[in-house]
């Protein structure tokens, strides 16, 4: 589930059976690590789980973005896969409304921030003889869904943490969950033979003309 901030899914009953609760507030980071503005968290932080093992220290963001937390729950495993940097340099901002970002104690709250977590729990058994079903129930929480867009998911791990986590929501994940290779893609430039004429002649005679004409211009100009 890709659950921004500012939504309401109306899914709390099938949350709470799960732990997790949803921040209003947007999660900012004012580390200044990156050009992309205090709204845009960073990610580098994994933790231990399938979906990310192969991330190391890669980078993965997330424009705005909402907090997400969870609370034990029998028979519940809940393991955080997106983590913020910690305060000062994070934290879950409260007033949208003010240019001037500032902690406030009483309203906000300090990262490091949960943006994504794994939750699963075992399915009761409904006959004592083995099934190929799953015997476990999936569910990947992140709270924001822009880094799966076009303009997004082919950068840094964005598009990565996306496949993986529906791979493992999905129990496909018999080959090992890992970072793919990035397509190349074809730059060259097909010239035809009198194009291609065209610019060895420019390159040859035109642009010394240009530079000649220039230098007698400024000799012209301070005689």
């Amino acid at each position: 589930m890709m659950l921004d901030p500012g939504t309401d899914p109306k899914l709390d009953s099938l949350l709470s059976e799960w732990g997790v609760k949803l921040d209003n507030r947007l999660a900012v980071d004012v580390s200044g690590s990156v050009a992309l503005g205090p709204a845009v968290p960073i990610v580098t932080d994994y933790g231990q789980h399938p979906i990310t093992q192969d991330f190391g220290n890669g980078i993965s963001f997330y424009r705005l973005a909402r907090p997400i937390y969870t609370t034990p729950v029998p028979g519940v495993e809940a393991t955080p896969i997106l983590l913020t940097k910690a305060y000062p340099n994070t934290w879950a901002e409260s007033d949208l409304q003010n240019e001037n970002l500032q902690f406030d104690k009483e309203s906000d709250r300090q990262g490091p921030l949960t943006l994504g977590v794994a939750l699963k729990r075992k399915l009761p058994a409904v006959s004592p003889t083995p099934s190929p079903t799953a015997t476990e129930s999936r569910m990947v929480i992140i709270g924001d869904s822009d880094f799966a867009t076009n303009g997004s998911f082919l950068q840094q791990l964005n598009g990565d943490v996306f496949l993986n986590s529906v791979s493992w929501a999905t129990q496909q994940n018999q080959q090992t969950l890992s970072i793919r290779p990035k397509e190349s893609k074809n730059r060259r430039i097909n010239l035809t033979n009198l194009q291609a004429s065209v610019i060895g002649l420019s390159s040859l005679l035109v642009l010394p003309l240009i530079g000649f004409a220039a230098a007698f211009v400024l000799w012209w100009l301070r005689r």
